[in-house]
């Protein structure tokens, strides 16, 4: 829709990559490309995504960061599945409340 470019083409390649959005969305009438659009919302929300996590992070170590209470493997992979659950309980909230919602047009 005309909005400037906020990332460089490296942003742009690593976004299409197999392992983000993939070169193509399959839509229900077949595939096509994603707009620079879509992809410029993408990488915002894997900033916004990225700064989160830094953020916890930072949180959890607190002033010292050699002091970590994790251990291992094990522990990182329970506060990833801790912190899916709560993503996914947090966007589950947020869909009920838009069906909650009555739209007075």
């Amino acid at each position: 829709m005309g909005l400037p470019l906020r990332y460089g083409k490296k942003s742009y390649e690593w976004c299409l990559d197999y392992k983000q959005m993939a070169k193509h969305c399959r839509t229900s009438t077949g595939l096509r490309e994603w707009t620079k659009e879509e992809m410029m919302a993408y990488l915002d929300w894997s900033e916004a995504e990225d700064s989160r996590i830094d953020a916890q992070v930072v949180t959890e170590m607190g002033d010292n960061p050699l002091g970590s209470k994790r251990r291992g493997m094990d522990d990182i992979w329970r506060r990833a599945e801790r912190d899916a659950e709560e993503q996914e309980a947090l966007y589950s909230a947020e869909r009920q409340e838009e069906r909650s919602c009555i739209i007075i047009s």
